[in-house]
């Protein structure tokens, strides 16, 4: 069983990195046996794009070299080339939308060569700014002319090898926003591609039936468009988001043919400023809390029993909507304000990986004599450990880092942790949650430590020392968190 995860512009890749990100802290995801994502963006060069496909690599490396299957890093990901034949060795988890490179808006269509009536009716539907768009930065907020270049999508090599490659209790979840281009056009074309799969393709009996979920993010954030450093207006999102929400209505959600299994919608209001730019590498927008709360949907979707999934001749039948909601408005959110299935899932998870990463930032090199490190051989030792895998794992630890201290100063702030305390103070880093030992109790790195020797001596026997090392911290983790935290 599989999950091929589509995150369509540069929203899609936001939240598909909190997915990663959360995959890493020991989520699991239920009813299947690995993760397939698939980003699809013209703006190859999109800067939100290229960070998502260099954490998803980092965590494939550490996942591969460890071998780990529960806990830290226990999801398996895969990407679609490396589905049946074995190959991949080229993929970056990016869905090429061929055709477009070094061409504008007006060659891709045939402007030239149309007809005069025809020449006259598509300069009716688009100005000539549009016309003259270049499309290898994406589609600058205008879903009329995202529509007309990702439904050339379905022609592709790999939405044929997608096709090829799904089983029958596969699911497909779509990442997009509503309020741009690239995720505004994209997400209806390709539920209709899946939906109306042509005979031509294969297993397209089976893709028209398989379960589809999707989270529409609503607008968030706003755009800082002085000095002419983008085109895009943010003053435009509401009322696109309304025309698109009128759309959605009729042809995905419709009474009548239902086409989504599962929609989920989250936004925020207008207040998180981001710095104007139409794509490339300037566009590298600062991690958001509504993309962490987006990411949780994709848990909760596949969580549900496939027998409550069924959409026979591509109609959804018992479709469900849902929206995500906190106890209360306050700045910065904090896991006290989350619900107790989100706090006894998401922030277990969260707080687990962070007092990892935390121990292995700051303690290891002072800690591994320690008779953790040493049982069996002194496996634990950074000697012993394979090099690469403690550089990808830094490198993933350090874009974790960066993930927290961009939420922490984005407009609707998310500060779970206090990220400079000291050894004795460890297990306070959860804000609003004090440890909680017993009498007399040991406390702080002391307690973490004892923990790992107690933990190393009963489990992980067998392993070799990468899966070792993240199995002993992820069940230690869990101790600490359940006897001393309390979330």
């Amino acid at each position: 069983m599989a999950l091929y995860v589509f995150g369509i512009g540069g929203t899609g890749a936001r939240v598909l990195k909190a997915f990663t990100l959360l995959l890493a802290s020991g989520m699991p995801v239920a009813n299947t046996e690995a993760v397939i994502p698939i980003l699809i963006d013209p703006d190859t060069a999109n800067g939100d794009l290229t960070r998502t496909i260099e954490i998803l690599k980092r965590y494939q490396a550490v996942q591969r070299t460890s071998g780990s299957t529960t806990g830290f890093f226990g999801t398996e990901i895969k990407s679609l080339n490396e589905l049946g034949d074995g190959g991949g060795a080229e993929d970056q988890f990016r869905f090429d939308l061929e055709g477009i490179t070094g061409k504008r808006f007006k060659e891709f269509v045939g402007y030239e060569s149309m007809s005069r009536a025809n020449r006259a009716l598509a300069s009716l539907l688009y100005s000539e700014k549009n016309l003259a768009s270049d499309m290898e930065v994406g589609f600058k907020g205008n879903p009329h002319i995202g529509s007309v270049v990702l439904n050339r999508m379905r022609e592709s090599d790999l939405f044929r090898k997608f096709a090829a490659s799904v089983n029958e209790n596969d699911r497909v979840f779509i990442i997009s926003s509503i309020f741009g281009g690239t995720g505004a056009a994209g997400f209806p074309l390709l539920v209709k591609n899946i939906r109306n799969a042509d005979s031509s393709l294969p297993n397209h009996a089976r893709l028209q039936e398989m379960p589809i979920g999707a989270v529409t993010v609503l607008p968030y954030f706003d755009i800082d468009a002085t000095g002419g450093r983008t085109v895009i207006d943010s003053n435009s999102f509401i009322a696109k988001t309304k025309d698109a929400l009128a759309y959605y209505a009729k042809n995905l959600t419709g009474n009548s043919t239902p086409r989504l299994n599962a929609l989920y919608y989250i936004g925020d209001t207008l207040g998180n400023t981001q710095a104007g730019a139409d794509g490339a590498q300037e566009q590298r927008n600062k991690a958001h809390f509504i993309e962490l709360a987006a990411a949780l949907s994709i848990f909760d979707f596949m969580q549900a029993d496939r027998s409550t999934l069924k959409a026979p001749n591509g109609v959804a039948q018992a479709p469900r909507y849902f929206e995500f909601g906190l106890k209360d408005g306050m700045s910065p959110v904090r896991f006290g304000h989350f619900g107790s299935r989100s706090r006894a899932t998401a922030a277990k998870a969260l707080t687990q990986y962070y007092l990892f990463l935390r121990f292995f930032r700051d303690y290891y090199a002072t800690q591994e004599d320690g008779r953790w490190a040493k049982d069996e051989t002194e496996k634990l030792q950074r000697k012993n450990l394979n090099s690469e895998f403690l550089s990808n794992l830094s490198t993933f630890n350090s874009f974790y880092e960066q993930w927290l201290e961009e939420m922490e100063k984005s407009g609707i702030g998310f500060r779970p942790f206090k990220r400079t305390v000291g050894e004795a103070d460890l297990l306070k880093i959860v804000e609003g949650f004090e440890e909680k030992p017993g009498f007399l109790a040991v406390k702080g790195l002391k307690k973490y430590v004892d923990t790992l020797n107690a933990v190393v001596q009963r489990e992980n026997k067998g392993l070799k020392p990468e899966a070792k090392l993240l199995t002993l911290f992820s069940k230690t983790t869990a101790e600490l968190v359940a006897d001393r935290i309390k979330l």
